[in-house]
């Protein structure tokens, strides 16, 4: 875990990202298991997935923009 962490965080997922990020890793970890063949070690299996991960995340997160705001708009915001 702690190697995953540390390729996430430095693969540059923000931290609020990071707990769903590093759960999709063991996901794809758990989905993939049965087909690996063990032509590289499991440590850079791992590596390899969590910096997969970690790309969608950083891509997904550029559709994600989060405003904060003191005061909630009277009206709804509508998006085009």
């Amino acid at each position: 875990m702690a190697r995953v962490a540390r390729v996430l965080r430095r693969s540059g997922v923000a931290e609020r990202d990071f707990a769903n990020a590093a759960q999709e890793v063991f996901v794809v970890v758990h989905r993939k298991l049965p087909k690996f063949e063990g032509r590289a070690s499991v440590s850079t299996w791992l590596y390899r997935i969590a910096l997969r991960v970690a790309a969608a995340e950083r891509r997904r997160a550029r559709h994600w923009r989060e405003v904060m705001c003191d005061v909630l708009p009277a009206q709804p915001l509508r998006l085009v």
